[in-house]
């Protein structure tokens, strides 16, 4: 789905989408990042707005500000993402130099999506879901750790209900690993009730 974006949008559309997977930050927060936020030096993002479409002003986002870890990929992509002559606070820009809503980024989605013959989706399904699921399965995090990521507040709780979507075999997989690891186990004795 990136490199597809990398190929039939502007390079701040395939950033944006590309970021998303990696940080989980919600499309709102994406639309008003700014630069400053931006912390190279600590590897955080602060995620301290969203572009609100039902008010249509920038709020503060679903559960409060929060900071998310910058991972090494999406520091190169940031740190490599072409900032044009407009001077602009924002992250990702329009080719008309205007940070990002719901209305401006529709058709680079929409383009993507047609392209690599997903079903309709919302783009929080298609990164934020994404980010849940591989943090989860793949790189094995803890959902209290995901959590924090993804600027919940409930210690996982949230993650486990909708963004893990547990791979069963991986799991038993897992369980067949931390038994071979442990080695052979001593069986316990069974102790007879004497009184019975």
């Amino acid at each position: 789905m990136i490199s597809i974006a990398r190929e039939i949008t502007p390079p701040s559309f395939a950033a944006y989408l590309e970021l998303g997977c990696l940080s989980a930050a919600r499309p709102g927060e994406l639309d008003a990042l700014r630069w400053p936020w931006v912390r190279f030096e600590d590897d955080e993002i602060e995620i301290r707005e969203q572009w609100n479409v039902k008010v249509r002003k920038f709020t503060e986002p679903k559960y409060g500000p929060y900071t998310i870890a910058l991972v090494g990929r999406a520091r190169r992509l940031l740190s490599n993402l072409p900032r044009d002559s407009v001077e602009s606070p924002f992250v990702f820009i329009t080719n008309r130099g205007h940070h990002y809503t719901p209305s401006s980024r529709h058709h680079h989605r929409n383009r993507v999506r047609c392209s690599v013959g997903l079903p309709d989706m919302t783009l929080d399904l298609a990164t934020r879901h994404y980010f849940g699921s591989y943090a989860l399965n793949v790189l094995e995090l803890e959902p209290h750790v995901i959590a924090e990521q993804l600027g919940h507040r409930d210690g996982g709780r949230l993650v486990v209900e909708l963004y893990g979507h547990p791979d069963k075999a991986r799991a038993r997989r897992r369980i067949r690993e931390a038994f071979d690891t442990v080695g052979n186990v001593t069986p316990l004795r069974i102790a007879k009730d004497e009184t019975a």
